[in-house]
């Protein structure tokens, strides 16, 4: 996460539901953390899935009560059939670099179980100030960080993502 102005020790404790002791034994380049704006920190934080099981018609309405403490990252629905399943997650509008430092991307990639991963990048980044070195590097982190947390998931990009960057 990238520090903001603004952000105090009791505003990321409570929002992460994570301690300053575990933040600074998970940044150890830091040996004591003073937040400044700017400031890139690490955070591995617990995440959860909940089951919703429903019988009905698929018209149905479904309805969440959250407590104060609950975020909500987004919904997925699954059936029992078998076959394909396509999940899109992430955000429109973000970029790659986006979801590099955010591990919230990352878990719920984790709790997806995928067999293939099919990036889809390059639209975003063909409008912000990205050179197509750079654009190389964040890929290739963000296939190597999918490959260490499914190293058996195929990784693969959408051609239009080179292009775009190419291009500029």
């Amino acid at each position: 996460m990238i520090i903001k102005k603004g952000d105090s020790w009791f505003k990321i404790t409570k929002r992460y539901k994570i301690t300053k002791a575990e933040i600074i034994k998970q940044n150890p380049k830091y040996k004591t953390l003073k937040l400044k704006p700017g400031m890139r920190i690490y955070l591995k934080v617990k995440t959860k899935s909940v089951g919703l099981k429903t019988e009905g018609p698929s018209d149905s309405l479904i309805c969440l009560q959250m407590n104060q403490n609950a975020v909500l990252n987004g919904l997925y629905f699954t059936n029992t059939h078998p076959g394909i399943r396509l999940s899109s997650i992430g955000v429109n509008g973000a970029t790659m670099k986006k979801y590099l430092n955010h591990p919230e991307f990352f878990n719920a990639l984790q709790e997806l179980h995928p067999n293939l991963i099919v990036l889809w990048f390059g639209t975003n980044e063909s409008y912000a100030k990205y050179s197509p070195e750079v654009f190389m590097n964040d890929l290739i982190q963000m296939k190597s960080k999918n490959k260490s947390l499914k190293p058996k998931c195929f990784n693969t990009c959408n051609n239009a993502s080179f292009e775009l960057i190419k291009k500029k």
